[in-house]
């Protein structure tokens, strides 16, 4: 049972790390295209 129990653990861990990965992945991409705008201003 105690077994059983580190694995469920270990899968939760799992999503949550994906969960949050794919938050700083949406975030980075936010960041990037907020950043390169003045860029393209200043460009055109």
């Amino acid at each position: 049972m105690k077994h059983l129990n580190i694995k469920t653990v270990g899968c939760f861990e799992t999503l949550l790390n994906n969960r949050l990965l794919l938050k700083g992945i949406t975030f980075a991409k936010m960041y990037d295209t907020y950043r390169q705008k003045p860029f393209y201003i200043k460009l055109t």
